[in-house]
């Protein structure tokens, strides 16, 4: 009986040791995928190999997608093509990020008790400085 109890527990290990890691290995799949599909002219990436600089050119070629990478100080700056699986990291990404919607509105912020005006408006004869050291308005 004892034998049983511990190959089953056995058993559990093994389809555990086998399964977590292709769980894992599918989400970091995934992120790289991610990733690459958001690559963008302007971003700065950082390769495989050590090697940062910023994309300047995405071409589509037979055998896969490539990038044209600009590397290098103001004077020696030169390029390289690589295959987009050689990029590690993007350091700056000049992807946009979404915009609102134009029909959302911002929500304001009251607590209970306060009043909220509507319509008000300020110019810039509204707006007075205050000197922080002596707490009076500055002309």
């Amino acid at each position: 009986m004892n034998n049983y109890v511990l190959l089953g527990v056995l058993a559990v290990m093994m389809i555990v040791m086998l399964v977590l890691p292709s769980v894992t290995q599918k989400k970091r799949i995934k992120e790289f995928n991610d990733m690459v599909d958001n690559l963008r002219v302007g971003d700065e990436i950082r390769t495989i190999g050590g090697i940062i600089g910023r994309i300047v050119k995405i071409n589509n070629r037979d055998y896969g997608k490539t990038i044209v990478v600009e590397t290098g100080d103001k004077g020696t700056k030169s390029t390289m093509e690589f295959d987009v699986a050689a990029v590690g990291l993007v350091l700056k990404s000049t992807a946009k990020k979404q915009e609102k919607k134009a029909d959302e509105e911002p929500v304001a912020d009251v607590t209970e008790g306060e009043k909220v005006e509507e319509n008000t408006t300020s110019t810039t004869e509204d707006i007075v400085k205050v000197d922080k050291k002596t707490n009076k308005k500055k002309k």
